[in-house]
């Protein structure tokens, strides 16, 4: 791989990220991070008081206990190390014996699972308010004169972020291959060399 094939994919990755940016505009953009960072935040801090609530009002415990009990129990644990076929022979798939730590990590308990769910589930219906939320505004922004064109600019501006984010990662990426594999990519690039320095411009 040459040094212009690698320039060519560095500019592409930051054009597309700035016309995505700009059609999606500041507003999209920055709101949706924000959305998916408070989104799972939330969805963190309170997954433990539902779980608790659900147990405590509808004994949802009782019924996830009950799935469980083959795996709290050792059976499907026992399975899985001597080989045997799992479910009643339903699966009729041999596991010949998995290491003793993935079957131990079997051995969930009721609060683990309903506390993943909950959390999963949370996130996913805070993610759709905040996103409609997101929208709203910026509807709102793009109705206010010169908004669109500000949004567009911010939009943009955020797109080079994002693009010289994902630079650096397939920088990176491109570095481990060389180490790894032997490859000969070049990594001492143009686009790469102006990335860095201007986050080396920016000092806290």
């Amino acid at each position: 791989m040459s040094i212009d094939v690698v320039n060519t994919i560095y500019a592409s990755i930051l054009v597309v990220c700035v016309v995505i940016g700009i059609c999606r505009g500041g507003i999209r953009s920055i709101g949706g991070l924000a959305a998916m960072v408070i989104s799972w935040i939330t969805s963190r801090s309170v997954s433990g008081n539902i779980t608790l609530w659900l147990f405590n009002t509808y004994n949802v415990d009782e019924y996830i206990s009950s799935f469980l009990t083959p795996f709290q129990d050792g059976t499907i644990s026992n399975n899985i190390l001597s080989g045997t076929d799992i479910v009643n022979n339903y699966t009729k798939i041999p596991l010949n014996g998995l290491p003793e730590a993935v079957a131990n990590s079997l051995n969930v308990t009721a609060y683990d699972v309903c506390v993943t769910l909950v959390t999963i589930l949370s996130f996913a219906i805070l993610m759709c308010i905040l996103g409609l939320i997101v929208n709203l505004i910026n509807k709102s922004i793009k109705a206010v004169p010169i908004g669109k064109e500000l949004n567009a600019v911010l939009g943009g501006f955020c797109g080079v972020i994002k693009g010289a984010i994902l630079c650096l990662i397939l920088y990176f990426a491109f570095v481990a291959v060389n180490s790894l594999f032997g490859a000969n990519i070049p990594t001492n690039t143009g686009i790469i060399n102006n990335v860095w320095q201007q986050i080396q411009a920016f000092h806290f």
